[in-house]
């Protein structure tokens, strides 16, 4: 019997915005590429993954990016933010969970629930109320996982994406003190 592969985690730094920018772009166009243009996705990484924007969001003291490592190999993503990093309500004391990305090819291997278990370890370490997550309503599978965990659907917001009015939906994982 095969001992069971090992997750790590590795806190990303400045030497890892080229990792970090290729990961992202491939995660968003495997995820999204069915559900739009190559040309509207392509659009939206030039702007989000451009490594500048990057760049700064790794050095914000209040933003917090992990690889998922298997086997020594990087699978993909964590970005957690506190205090006015938070990207809704930043005055209130929550975790948000603004982007977990993770490669194709180390889906279903219990990734996912690792990082966010980490996310979640981190979160009550920090005293917070709550963990909160924007997802984009085009990403059924990813709703049905934070569902799966615990996490309840707490508004929505909108936003542009590529000349269209589409909705994050938010969603929260209230901690118990």
């Amino acid at each position: 019997m095969n001992p069971t592969p090992k997750i790590t985690f590795r806190q990303a730094d400045i030497g890892d915005l080229d990792d970090v920018v290729a990961i992202g772009r491939e995660t968003f166009m495997v995820t999204y590429s069915g559900k739009n243009t190559v040309e509207e996705i392509t659009r939206h990484l030039d702007v989000s993954f451009h490594p500048d924007r990057i760049k700064a969001e790794i050095l914000n003291p209040e933003s917090t990016w992990f690889f998922a490592e298997l086997e020594s190999e990087i699978a993909g993503f964590i970005k957690l933010n506190i205090g006015k990093a938070q990207t809704n309500n930043p005055e209130d004391n929550n975790l948000e969970v603004e982007k977990i990305y993770l490669r194709k090819n180390f889906q279903g291997k219990g990734l996912g629930r690792a990082m966010m278990d980490m996310a979640v370890e981190r979160a009550r370490a920090q005293k917070v109320d709550s963990v909160w997550l924007g997802v984009w309503e085009k990403n059924p599978e990813a709703i049905a996982f934070y569902k799966h965990y615990g996490f309840r659907q707490d508004g929505f917001h909108p936003f542009i994406f590529d000349g269209e009015l589409v909705n994050d939906l938010l969603m929260r994982l209230d901690l118990e003190s």
